[in-house]
């Protein structure tokens, strides 16, 4: 009678897989698409932030815990370097055109790096704590707000000097900004307030006007249709703005718990993030008319665009097999199961769901290279069973760090996938 060659069980029909990597634990669960996925690079610990410099074909990721920027090669997802930089990063921005990146620090500074090397160039000081970057390539402005500290001020700094040139009073505890390069305007929204302030970049003259609403959680331009998605979470719905006028051109229900927004002039639709409904709205982008609902993955985060692929990404801390309940992972405790979803951004239907490391915070997208850079915090996972069954089947398998109990915590390092953003 012919029995299985016990010691050859192939391990990648697991639930999920442990791999090390240098010396590192990292996740990757059974079912992934391998087309899609083409590489995980271990970052340093606690990942704030990540940008993409599509000359330079680097991507960059601010440690907040590691002081500390990794530089990874674009195309390959190698880390090239780790450079130290100020106490605490956790915000960037790219200028291509200077060949510079400038990394947001709790001690009040900006690092200054080379695009290419990633080698620290000089210290920027501020008068804020640099909790959010946006950087305008056509008045070379780069626009600082404490999103961290509290402090009620912007630093406008000339990006080709590295010298301030405005500190001026903002809304009352600013969350967010985005920019307009059509009429070289920021609008930074207030966490405390129902207000956003208009800020012209080439003169830094401000205005100030109400959504007559909860505190804007998320803002989003659409150069093109003039017009400023401001996403109401309280009250779940999106306020659109004129971009000029800044007035409130219309109000439009959203999913419940929206957080995030973006838009994509070509498809000309913009997409709400809905956390706790696990949706995406999708809404025209000059009247907001509400489109479609897409179910995604649970919990929902975070969104990127593709302008090349016309994809839309939406990352998420969920079960990609239960799409629309946010309920956690059978095998795994709720944090720890990351997925990304892939949304046809003429359609919003979906074309993938793939899972994604543990946590994922940020992602940006290289579209010279057709990549999406999704950056995963890593942390504790609670592995339940699925672990019991080998250890009964193979004796080597008392080797392997979940097999002993029922329930087991790892800790998963934080990473970097690289996704092909064509498929």
């Amino acid at each position: 009678m012919l029995r299985p060659d016990r010691s050859k069980l192939i391990l990648t029909t697991l639930p999920l897989l442990t791999l090390l990597v240098g010396g590192a634990l990292v996740l990757a669960r059974g079912g992934d698409t391998p087309s899609l996925v083409l590489s995980t690079t271990v970052v340093g610990a606690s990942p704030a932030a990540i940008a993409v410099d599509t000359s330079a074909a680097r991507v960059y990721v601010a440690n907040r815990a590691d002081n500390s920027v990794s530089v990874l090669d674009a195309g390959t997802g190698r880390l090239l370097r780790t450079q130290a930089v100020g106490l605490g990063p956790h915000a960037l921005a790219v200028d291509a055109a200077s060949e510079h990146i400038f990394v947001g620090n709790d001690d009040h500074t900006i690092s200054l790096l080379d695009a290419h090397d990633g080698n620290d160039l000089r210290t920027i000081p501020l008068p804020l704590n640099p909790g959010m970057l946006r950087l305008d390539e056509v008045t070379h402005r780069l626009v600082a707000v404490d999103t961290v500290g509290g402090d009620d001020t912007v630093a406008i700094l000339d990006t080709r000097s590295g010298v301030g040139t405005a500190t001026l009073d903002a809304v009352t505890s600013p969350r967010t900004v985005a920019l307009d390069d059509r009429t070289e305007r920021a609008f930074i929204a207030s966490s405390a307030t129902d207000t956003i302030d208009i800020l012209d970049l080439r003169t830094g003259v401000s205005r100030r006007v109400t959504t007559n609403g909860a505190p804007p959680v998320a803002l989003a331009v659409a150069p093109k249709r003039g017009r400023v998605f401001v996403v109401d979470g309280a009250n779940s719905n999106v306020v659109i703005l004129d971009a000029v006028r800044g007035s409130v051109l219309a109000r439009v229900p959203a999913g419940h718990n929206p957080m995030a927004v973006a838009v994509d002039d070509r498809s000309g639709h913009a997409f709400v993030v809905n956390r706790a409904d696990g949706t995406v709205s999708v809404l025209d982008a000059t009247s907001g008319h509400p489109l479609r609902t897409v179910a995604v993955c649970p919990n929902p985060s975070s969104i990127a665009i593709d302008a090349r692929s016309e994809h839309v990404f939406v990352a998420a801390t969920g079960d990609p097999t239960s799409p629309s309940t946010p309920t956690s992972s059978p095998t795994l405790s709720s944090t720890a199961t990351g997925c990304l979803s892939v949304l046809d951004a003429h359609s919003g239907g979906v074309l993938h769901r793939l899972s994604v490391g543990v946590h994922p915070v940020a992602m940006t997208v290289d579209t010279k290279a057709g990549r999406v850079f999704v950056l995963d915090s890593g942390g504790a996972v609670q592995v339940a069973d699925g672990w019991n069954w080998l250890r009964r089947l193979h004796s080597l398998a008392r080797f392997l760090p979940l097999s002993r109990s029922q329930a087991h915590a790892v800790s998963a390092s934080a990473t970097v996938i690289t996704v092909n953003a064509m498929r």
